[in-house]
């Protein structure tokens, strides 16, 4: 691969939702179908990221992306309560912040739930063709007027945190599907 390739493989695109439409494309610059086409079968760009629409709507127009694709496209969406976070008539969950209550009687249960709804996660997100999960969070509840690491924290404490985060890893591990740490910071004091 040349310079260009590994850049364009290693670029991350949102492409155009399934329900937008043109004048929402003119205005926010989400990229029409014809330049999406081009970016991946001409440039190679290898990552696109989903963030809304309906998980049934999803599955034809992502097969269409994986028909330009040079190699298999990694297919992201940050879902750290289940695709149905993020997806219409999809499963979801309840936020993270409700899992650390059972680390304080009984970790090895809260590892195990929380092992369980990052594996059913990755089977939703097989089911609409994605296969790279944005989660989990690895913030810890820091500021509890914060309206994502409030409820999207696996707790207050580092141990709790790395220990939660670990099971909701190995849950997509297991379906050979992508899981990714990451970390929310204050962005514009909530503006985002």
């Amino acid at each position: 691969m040349n310079l260009v390739e590994k850049v364009a493989q290693m670029s991350v695109v949102k492409p155009l939702d399934i329900c937008l439409t043109i004048k929402f494309v003119i205005q926010t610059g989400l990229p029409p179908n014809s330049q999406l086409q081009y970016w991946i079968k001409d440039l190679g760009v290898g990552r696109m990221i989903f963030m809304s629409g309906s998980a049934m709507d999803l599955v034809t127009p992502i097969q269409k992306l994986q028909s330009w694709a040079i190699n298999s496209l990694l297919l992201a969406t940050d879902i750290e309560e289940g695709v149905g976070q993020r997806f219409v008539r999809a499963t979801d969950f309840s936020p993270p912040m409700e899992i650390p209550a059972i680390t304080k009687t009984n970790l090895k249960k809260a590892q195990e739930d929380t092992e369980t709804i990052g594996a059913i996660t990755a089977q939703a997100a097989m089911a609409i063709c994605g296969n790279w999960v944005l989660a989990p969070m690895v913030s810890g509840n820091n500021d509890p007027n914060h309206p994502v690491i409030n409820i999207g924290a696996f707790g207050e404490t580092t141990v709790s945190v790395i220990q939660l985060a670990k099971a909701l890893i190995w849950g997509p591990q297991q379906y050979l599907v992508l899981a990714t740490a990451h970390k929310f910071s204050k962005c514009r004091e909530y503006g985002y």
